[in-house]
């Protein structure tokens, strides 16, 4: 009896002893895992802060790079006033005073004063076929003469005729008396301009009503 007494004594105190290493084991385990937990924390805390220090970042990278596109668009001509500005440095270049080409822009105005008093012509279109007569008209007391070629028209067998195609475009040469032609080209209808002296020469080009010519009517504006 005293026997057995000892042995559930000595039984009860190593399971005791089991109890208690058991719950140091599993306090310093939580200990471990609730300071992984804190560092993870930590860890998580100092992620965001370093993505919003990012996410700030970038914001103000977009609004600078917005700012000096907007300065670039104010800055850097564009489109017609960079077209504009190349004309004027090649004029500049040519030898043209800069005081001459001040005074063209600054004479500029929005609307054209026009004679209003428009004269239409037709002629014959020049084509690979026809190069005949009747294809030149002059305006300004003739001394502008206006000339076209283009396509041959073709019939069912695929034959070219005389007469041009007026669904293609056409080649027009306006030329001043003692000048250079001014060459254009475009489907009809097409308008252009030349540009003599302080007198600019408005046309607009049509199909005419009779097959072969092409109609062309002129007016005459104050330069600039």
């Amino acid at each position: 009896m005293i026997r057995f007494l000892l042995i559930v004594g000595a039984l009860g105190g190593s399971l005791a002893l089991a109890y208690e290493f058991g719950k140091q084991i599993a306090s310093g385990e939580m200990e471990a895992l609730r300071t992984k937990l804190e560092k993870s924390q930590q860890e998580q805390e100092a992620f965001e802060s370093q993505r919003s220090q990012l996410q700030a970042e970038v914001a103000r990278a977009q609004q600078a790079e917005t700012r000096w596109h907007e300065r670039y668009q104010a800055d850097v001509p564009q489109g017609a006033v960079a077209d504009i500005l190349n004309l004027v440095r090649q004029r500049l270049a040519d030898g043209v005073p800069a005081e001459r080409v001040q005074f063209v822009v600054e004479a500029v105005k929005k609307q054209r004063t026009c004679a209003n008093k428009p004269e239409t012509k037709r002629f014959i279109v020049r084509t690979p076929i026809y190069s005949g007569g009747a294809d030149s008209v002059g305006f300004a007391d003739s001394t502008i003469t206006v000339t076209a070629t283009g396509d041959s028209a073709v019939d069912e067998q695929g034959r070219p005729n005389a007469w041009f195609d007026p669904a293609k475009p056409l080649h027009f040469s306006v030329t001043p008396l003692g000048g250079k032609p001014k060459l254009v080209e475009g489907e009809l209808p097409l308008q252009f301009s030349l540009v003599r002296r302080d007198t600019e020469y408005l046309f607009s080009a049509v199909v005419s009503d009779r097959r072969g010519f092409v109609e062309v009517t002129a007016d005459s504006c104050n330069y600039p």
